[in-house]
């Protein structure tokens, strides 16, 4: 027997069945296995493809196989961060901030990319830039020399009510 938690218990046999169904359907939908998306999926084909394992690998080769793997898996957010610092470093403007939709394709992973802050500092070396992440459609791009200075300001402008609601 299945045990139920209704309101109230009765020994009706078209009740009990009512609730053994509801408890049936509900645990189909809580215990249901949930499909997620690693953010650098191809990271160890990446490393094998090298001839390299996790143990043996230097500091200097794994930081080689996440910028492989974002250029693989992240296309979207890598050509984007790349146009962005190709932008700070062609202008005379210390910092570039950027604003993208988080539905959006450049936008879900834009967030990959930077939620971590081990890929995140990778990409700062790579670029030879700093990566600032304001909330999950804004950052900011500055020199590797320069102070990411996100003001109080600048965060609180941020969540006007014509902002999206991300």
């Amino acid at each position: 027997m299945k045990w139920c938690v209704c309101s109230q218990l009765t020994r009706y046999n078209e009740v009990f069945v009512l609730c053994e169904l509801a408890v049936e359907a509900v645990s189909k939908i809580i215990l249901k296995p949930r499909r997620f998306t690693m953010s650098l999926p191809s990271v160890s084909t990446v490393l094998v493809s090298k001839g390299l394992s996790l143990d043996t690998a230097t500091e200097d080769q794994l930081q080689s196989v996440i910028i492989e793997a974002v250029q693989e898996d992240l296309p979207v957010g890598y050509a984007n961060i790349e146009r962005m610092v190709n932008e700070l470093h062609q202008g005379a403007s210390r910092r570039v901030r950027y604003t993208l939709d988080p539905i959006s394709e450049a936008g879900k992973q834009f967030i990959r990319l930077l939620a971590s802050d081990a890929v995140r500092r990778v990409l700062e070396r790579h670029f030879r830039v700093r990566l600032g992440f304001y909330n999950c459609c804004t950052g900011i791009v500055v020199r590797e020399n320069g102070v990411l200075k996100m003001t109080l300001r600048e965060q609180v402008a941020l969540q006007s009510p014509d902002s999206l609601d991300c």
